[in-house]
């Protein structure tokens, strides 16, 4: 679909929202071809879109399956194309994935969890990761995500564009560690749980304790 001015004006206004459309809202004529003309132009495979297209082959489209295919729409136009990458090019990846605690100067502190993002995800970059913040009592599984990382690259998911400032501050001294910082980031994490910052098991042998990261993360398991 090209970008004209009733597309410009649609991306515009979600933009200003600092949300997903919902039915509740109220579209203009406009808005309203602008979902259409997209509906009946979609040529993928997204189980929705192919139905809001036979929808709107038809003329039908409520005003629920308007919003969906207006936020599918948004998500298409501003979503970051996929890298090219050939099978012998490495994913630069400056964080691994695992556990990190980032402390603060008033004794507070944020635990982040980095995972690699599904490549089935259409709107991933290759090599991204997921980040999530603890925001529960159970530091192995109460996490909640609320970004993606590309090397030092962040984008915040809907929800968490606005808000959220303590988990933006820690990811933003977490995306710009190098490998030393990265550690120690690490190292506290697995100091204050007991397991081992790369992969999240119980830490049980006094070598890894005293590195935080079990033997066969570190390559000699």
């Amino acid at each position: 679909m090209q970008m004209t001015d009733a597309v410009s004006a649609v991306l515009a206004r979600r933009k200003d929202l600092a949300r997903k459309f919902t039915y509740e809202d109220t579209f203009e004529p406009s808005e309203i071809g602008v979902a259409f003309q997209y509906a009946i132009e979609y040529d993928g495979d997204f189980e929705f879109m192919v139905a809001m297209k036979e929808a709107a082959e038809k003329g039908l489209l409520s005003p629920k399956q308007i919003s969906g295919t207006l936020n599918c729409m948004v998500a298409e136009f501003n979503g970051p194309k996929k890298k090219s990458q050939t099978p012998d090019e490495p994913i630069i990846r400056l964080i691994p994935n695992g556990y990190y605690t980032i402390s603060f100067p008033d004794n507070t502190h944020v635990t982040l969890r980095l995972m690699d993002a599904p490549t089935s995800w259409k709107e991933v970059v290759d090599g991204e990761q997921i980040v999530a913040a603890l925001n529960g009592p159970d530091n192995s599984s109460n996490y909640l995500a609320f970004a993606f990382l590309a090397r030092t690259e962040v984008r915040y998911w809907g929800r968490f564009v606005t808000g959220y400032e303590r988990w933006k501050e820690a990811l933003a001294v977490l995306a710009q560690a190098d490998a030393d910082k990265a550690y120690v980031l690490g190292k506290a994490y697995a100091q204050a749980s007991g397991n081992c910052f790369r992969c999240g098991r119980l830490l049980t042998d006094p070598k890894s304790i005293s590195l935080g990261i079990g033997p066969i993360c570190r390559g000699e398991g």
